[in-house]
């Protein structure tokens, strides 16, 4: 009894779509225009830089918060989802209470330490 070789299986052709879609092939007067907005939102100014590391770090999210920050990003309220968070904390920390406040800050130090 002959061995038979294994066959290989056939390959078919590759599906690729018919219609593509991009943003920057949208006309400039389809586009939403910030502009226009009668109630602009105004962002506090709020200094970027005043993080200590320059290191970056990953955090694991969501793809839906993902999305969302994402989408924040490309409407222009932010320049990167770094400067979005860090208004959204300031946002929050001014919200807190002064026991809130203390704790926060004896965990910052305790984070810091813990980075040299």
């Amino acid at each position: 009894m002959a061995l038979q070789k294994k066959r290989k299986p056939e390959r078919i052709e590759s599906f690729y779509p018919k219609n593509t879609f991009s943003y920057m092939n949208i006309e400039q007067s389809q586009k939403p225009s910030l502009d226009n907005n009668e109630n602009p939102i105004t962002l506090p100014e709020t200094d970027y830089r005043r993080i200590n590391g320059t290191k970056s770090s990953s955090a694991r999210l969501w793809i839906d918060t993902l999305n969302r920050l994402n989408a924040l990003v490309t409407m222009q309220y932010a320049e990167s989802i770094n400067e979005l968070i860090i208004i959204m904390l300031d946002n929050f920390e001014d919200r807190l209470d002064d026991h809130d406040k203390t704790y926060q800050e004896l965990l910052l130090k305790m984070y810091n330490t813990k980075r040299k």
